[in-house]
């Protein structure tokens, strides 16, 4: 059971305080486990990112394109990590993935339009795991074709559906902080420190990806991630 502060010169009211508490959802904040290394994600296919030095960096246009999946997954968490974009970058942070799906980049057409199984893919032809789920969007705002698309695909934005509150990124090149917490189905973004974003969603338990988007750079570092059970 959670402990709600109750005022204790207003008696009366800690009857109140009490229901309130028991109808509070009961977390735990669990231990920070630090992702620094590739040992904490799944094998990848093809060498679609490197590890140097601390950092994750994302490879252009791979044969086989695959974001930095964690092996575990995570339902109710809380995530911070450092990033960094080239100018014009485009990357994000996926959760609460409902369907893996694994495309055909020669064949025309939308995601659906794409689909093969990865068994298929014919020598030398590029495909792509792609994750449908929850993002936390990562862009170059200014420089990438997304930013003149809508605030809901700007830095901070929970992507194509919520745009960001402010805009508190640091110009390409430079390293940014990010921090991601999803409890009980309330979803909150910070970015270098400021709240951009706080809404309710749902989604199932799922791992949790850092996205190589092919068409350019992208640098993760420090990354940490911990339950709110």
């Amino acid at each position: 059971m959670m402990i709600v502060p109750c005022p204790t010169r207003l008696a009366r009211l800690r009857p109140l305080c009490l229901l309130f508490a028991l109808a509070l959802p009961a977390f735990s904040e669990g231990k920070w486990l630090r992702l620094d290394s590739p040992a904490h994600f799944r094998p990848l296919a093809d060498r679609s990112w490197t590890f140097a030095n601390g950092v994750f960096t994302t490879v252009r246009d791979p044969r086989l394109l695959e974001d930095l999946i964690t092996l575990e997954t995570f339902d109710n968490f809380e995530l911070t990590l450092e990033w960094r974009l080239e100018p014009g970058g485009n990357s994000g942070v996926k959760h609460h993935v409902t369907e893996e799906i694994f495309l055909l980049h020669e064949k025309p057409g939308y995601l659906d339009g794409r689909r093969i199984q990865r068994s298929e893919l014919p020598p030398g032809a590029r495909g792509e795991l792609y994750l449908r789920g929850l993002e936390f969007q990562l862009l170059d705002d200014e420089r990438h074709p997304d930013g003149a698309r809508g605030r809901n695909r700007h830095t901070g934005a929970l992507y194509n559906k919520i745009p960001p509150t402010a805009s508190p990124a640091h110009p390409p090149g430079e390293w940014n902080t990010l921090r991601l917490r999803y409890r009980g189905g309330l979803l909150e973004h910070w970015v270098n420190g400021k709240p951009v974003l706080s809404a309710k969603v749902s989604g199932p338990a799922s791992p949790v990806a850092l996205q190589n988007h092919a068409d350019s750079i992208a640098e993760f570092r420090k990354i940490r991630i911990r339950r709110l059970d």
